[in-house]
């Protein structure tokens, strides 16, 4: 019986948390730069005598790289660390759906940053999601549409996951409601890549497929950046004049504008921040990140910034406790104020809503033309 009650006293203290306690991260696999910045934030924002926060990420551990499968296995490891109170991602809304029985079944909180889905709302309660769903999008999307584009006909393209699926059938139903024609919506095989011949190809009958019969004016564009980037610059070759706006999936970055070229000039995309319309200290983050990190802060970056601010607030608020952080994130707005993030304000009373804008790009930098 001694020997007995030894080796569970053993395995309760394996069970201990040792060291700091730590927020989990799961963003771009192996994105070093960007879990230190995170890390070097929340540091800068302890007060004195406070507990120091980690942060953990992919990289701490060989998991793969960027697939479903990792982020499963890595949400698993995650879960199973008592230093982590917290997780902040997956950024997708599949990936977010697939993970989020990992973390209700460990009790981990789980902010998911980007990820837009409705069906988030229905993964538990530990699954909280920081962004405007993609039924808010819709209606911001085909207002733009509707005012601003005078949009007479309008195309849909996506992938065919949650995220794709949700923003594509929610716009349809919005864009009709304001009375404007909507075509088939066409979808586009995720990961295809515009630089493999017969990726090219499937892409050029996607276009010719959006085309048909009466040709859009307006093009919504359901994807992740590689897909967004090959279909902008297709759509442009085949319809020159066609006004293209892009889901938040899609990042205008260097692989987005490498892969768009002169055609990335002049398209529309769905922000959850922009260094303009941020907090006041906005645009000093944005110089810091940039020189940290090496590039530009992206719209979803500032929303993984702003979640693990809102994870290490909650874990010295109420302590590196799963459950007691739970309680206090689900009461953010209720129960206490509001979180001022570096995107804004974040509440989680009913019918609350966070902003989104739609930025057009100018082959440097977005202008906001509607928020």
């Amino acid at each position: 019986m001694r020997v007995l009650l030894a080796v569970l006293a053993a395995a309760g203290c394996a069970r201990e948390p040792q060291g700091p306690p730590a927020i989990g991260f799961t963003y771009a696999f192996q994105d070093t730069l960007f879990r230190a910045f995170l890390e070097r934030e929340i540091e800068r924002e302890r007060p004195e005598g406070a507990v120091r926060i980690v942060v953990r990420g992919a990289d701490d551990a060989a998991v793969g790289a960027g697939s479903l499968g990792a982020e499963v296995r890595w949400a698993t490891r995650l879960a199973a660390d008592p230093r982590v109170i917290v997780s902040v991602g997956p950024d997708g809304s599949r990936e977010a759906l697939q993970v989020a029985p990992i973390y209700r079944g460990a009790g981990v909180p789980d902010l998911v940053p980007t990820g837009t889905s409705r069906l988030l709302a229905d993964a538990g309660p530990q699954t909280i999601a920081l962004p405007p769903n993609d039924s808010v999008q819709a209606e911001v999307f085909a207002a733009f549409a509707d005012t601003a584009l005078r949009a007479q006909r309008v195309r849909v393209l996506h992938i065919p996951d949650e995220y794709g699926v949700g923003l594509a059938r929610f716009a349809e139903a919005a864009l009709r409601r304001r009375g404007i024609a909507v075509g088939a919506r066409v979808t586009v095989r995720q990961g295809a890549d515009c630089r493999v011949a017969a990726d090219s190809t499937a892409f050029a009958l996607a276009v010719e497929e959006a085309a048909r019969d009466a040709a859009p004016d307006v093009v919504l564009i359901a994807t992740r950046t590689r897909e967004g980037a090959c279909l902008t610059a297709a759509l442009k070759r085949r319809l020159p004049t066609v006004r293209i706006v892009l889901g938040d999936g899609v990042d205008v970055s260097e692989e987005f504008r490498t892969r768009a070229a002169a055609a990335a000039v002049g398209v529309h995309a769905m922000l959850f921040w922009h260094a303009s319309v941020g907090r006041r200290d906005a645009a000093d983050l944005a110089a810091r990140f940039e020189r940290e990190v090496g590039r530009p802060m992206r719209s979803g970056e500032a929303m993984y910034l702003d979640g693990a601010r809102l994870a290490a607030t909650a874990i010295r608020t109420v302590g590196a406790d799963r459950a007691a952080v739970l309680a206090w994130l689900q009461g953010v707005g209720t129960r206490t104020p509001p979180y001022v993030g570096i995107t804004g304000e974040f509440s989680f009373a009913p019918g609350a809503r966070r902003p989104i804008y739609i930025g057009r790009f100018d082959g440097r930098d977005f202008t906001i033309v509607a928020r």
